[in-house]
């Protein structure tokens, strides 16, 4: 296929991508400020518009979609949006990266809060270091603006449900305990113990693993005979696929999946594909914390964007060698 066509199919598929995660976004938004204003009996925007009945699953439950999934998918918009900047019209730019932003917020997970935030620290990074050079008076004041927007923030966010779950619920889920009351907003065994069985099972058969689709019927057991029940009932996996690959293919398979993602964000650095790089240094940072390619929405996501990224960053780094 002509590399045109490629470029052509990247360009409909990421403007369709944007404009149904725009869309997505809006009708989730309305969706959880009517939610709101019934359970109040009024118009009330204070910060328990930011608490557990209205992020997180509870505001993607309208889509039937996993908040990191959900992430993902709009997250990757937000950066076509950025990076690539596809739209002529300012207004419509910042338009839409201002509704992804709040959806963003909303969805709230923490992997696509991190990623969000690296991706607005590479584009600030190289916006001020050109106003600075060009414009020193200007660029100073942006820095003390972004300081101050920041400060005001973080400090918004910590009396939130999302301040928590930066903070206090990230902590404990870092942690080696298993269900406990104090946790009364997620009941669940933290995922660094459901980590830790995993572990503990790939130690056992650490070469060719334990063979494909057989995660959770071993790590089921394995939480049973560990008293994590709460893990055992809903069947978790290993929320990372890193682990999942190495419980399931051994040491091949999680070298391999390794491999995968590293040559591609190297080949799209040095293609100056930034969009890809960034695509799959989202998909690495995620796949630490999710089964990312065992579920549809996954599988799906990243199956379609692979190919595309990577023949156009193959091919842009072959057409700079032959100039």
């Amino acid at each position: 296929m002509p590399v045109n066509d490629f470029s052509k199919i990247k360009q409909v598929s990421l403007n369709s991508l944007t404009i149904g995660a725009f869309t997505s976004s809006i009708i989730l938004l309305v969706n959880i400020f009517f939610v709101h204003y019934r359970l109040n009996d009024g118009l009330v925007i204070d910060a328990s518009i930011l608490d557990y009945y209205h992020t997180g699953f509870q505001f993607t439950s309208v889509l039937d979609m996993h908040p990191t999934y959900l992430g993902m998918y709009t997250l990757l918009a937000l950066a076509y949006v950025i990076i690539e900047k596809p739209f002529k019209q300012k207004w419509a730019t910042i338009t839409l990266i201002l509704i992804l932003l709040i959806s963003i917020l909303f969805i709230a997970s923490r992997v696509a809060y991190f990623l969000t935030f690296v991706l607005f620290f590479l584009k600030g990074i190289k916006f001020l270091s050109e106003k600075i050079r060009y414009k020193p008076r200007v660029g100073i004041l942006y820095v003390f603006g972004l300081l101050i927007i920041t400060t005001g923030a973080v400090k918004l966010l910590s009396t939130t449900y999302i301040g928590y779950r930066l903070s206090k619920e990230t902590y404990w889920d870092l942690t080696s305990e298993h269900f406990n009351q104090e946790n009364l907003i997620n009941k669940q065994d933290s995922r660094l113990a459901r980590w830790k069985v995993a572990i503990d099972l790939i130690k056992e058969r650490p070469f060719l693993g334990y063979g494909a689709g057989t995660e959770k019927s071993h790590l089921v057991q394995k939480y049973k005979e560990n008293e994590m029940n709460i893990a055992a009932e809903n069947q978790y996996g290993a929320h990372n696929q890193f682990l999942s690959y190495f419980l399931e293919f051994g040491i091949i398979g999680i070298l391999y999946f390794a491999f995968f993602l590293f040559i591609n964000i190297f080949y799209s650095l040095k293609a100056k594909h930034f969009l890809a790089a960034f695509f799959f240094f989202s998909l690495s940072i995620s796949s630490l914390f999710e089964n990312i390619i065992y579920n549809h929405a996954g599988v799906i996501f990243v199956a379609f964007f692979t190919p595309l990224f990577t023949y156009l960053s193959w091919y842009k780094l072959k057409a700079s060698n032959n100039d």
